[in-house]
């Protein structure tokens, strides 16, 4: 196998992978603790793609 041919598959599956997480979290609910101050580190990819929704809800 190719370099190239490996890197590409690598590539489709890492994709197959984002759509099925994109699509099993479309929402993500949390409390509020200060682990999820920054819900855009979650929601989006490193490139800005959005991949979720991060809700934080009051927890009693």
């Amino acid at each position: 196998m190719t370099k190239g041919k490996k890197q590409m598959d690598g590539t489709e599956r890492s994709h197959i992978e984002f759509q099925l997480f994109a699509r099993l979290f479309q929402v993500i609910l949390t409390d509020r603790g200060t682990e999820f101050s920054n819900p855009t580190r979650i929601e989006e990819t490193g490139d800005g793609v959005k991949r979720t929704r991060v809700v934080g809800i009051e927890m009693k």
